[in-house]
């Protein structure tokens, strides 16, 4: 089932297609408009889900997020909700219970200003928007040793920025891998929390190692390409 999705401010801003897999929900995103770095939630009343941040791509955003029943914890997703997008690092419990607005003294007869609209279903889904089928139980494998990535214990050292240097630093799990125009180096990511490097985070690409979510950059003389 495909939804439309808005900003907070009500304009459009892409579909959002959801899909049972199992015990899985497979949320996929696309947009051809670029507001940014912002977050995809769905917002229903008195409660909200963060779906990640959506990534550039071919001029657009897009997104995939695969979330289990207790991801999803007590998030009504038979009922009412709304897809919306907002800026990353806006907090977004102020969307659960928006403030009710207080008409002037001269308007108490006004009609009240619409609220967002809700989700409502798309009738023919992107063809794009369809999952990759997941490994069997019996395939998968630790991302340490997924197809030639080792662990990195000194990520910082491929940065001659200071800057993207420190953040790295900061990060645990990193992954290297040989390349041939440079070094690949991947640093854990979860889609529903910001990632810890912001400073550099347009330039890697989400990919999925093993059974966890990574950004990968590609690293030539001490900088990301």
């Amino acid at each position: 089932m495909s939804y439309e999705v808005f900003t907070k401010d009500g304009l459009p801003a892409g579909s959002l297609t959801v899909a049972e897999k199992g015990p899985r929900t497979v949320f996929t995103y696309i947009s051809d408009r670029d507001p940014g770095v912002s977050r995809l939630a769905l917002v229903a009343p008195g409660r909200t889900l963060s779906l990640g941040i959506p990534l550039q791509h071919a001029g657009g955003l897009r997104l995939s997020r695969t979330m289990t029943r207790l991801e999803l914890g007590d998030f009504p997703l038979e009922g009412t909700w709304r897809a919306v997008l907002v800026p990353a690092e806006e907090e977004l419990s102020a969307l659960a219970q928006p403030p009710e607005p207080t008409p002037p003294p001269d308007a108490a007869t006004a009609d009240p200003p619409p609220e967002p609209p809700a989700c409502e279903p798309i009738s023919e889904p992107e063809p794009s928007a369809a999952p990759e089928p997941e490994s069997p139980e019996s395939e998968k494998t630790g991302p340490a040793v997924v197809d030639g990535w080792r662990p990195e214990d000194d990520p910082a050292r491929y940065f001659t920025d200071p800057v993207l240097a420190a953040s790295a630093g900061r990060i645990r799990g990193a992954l290297t891998k040989p390349d041939g125009e440079g070094t690949l180096l991947a640093f854990p990511w979860t889609p529903s929390a910001p990632f810890p490097m912001i400073e550099a985070f347009r330039l890697g690409s989400a990919v999925k190692i093993g059974e966890a979510e990574y950004i990968v950059f590609r690293i030539r003389d001490g900088r990301p390409v």
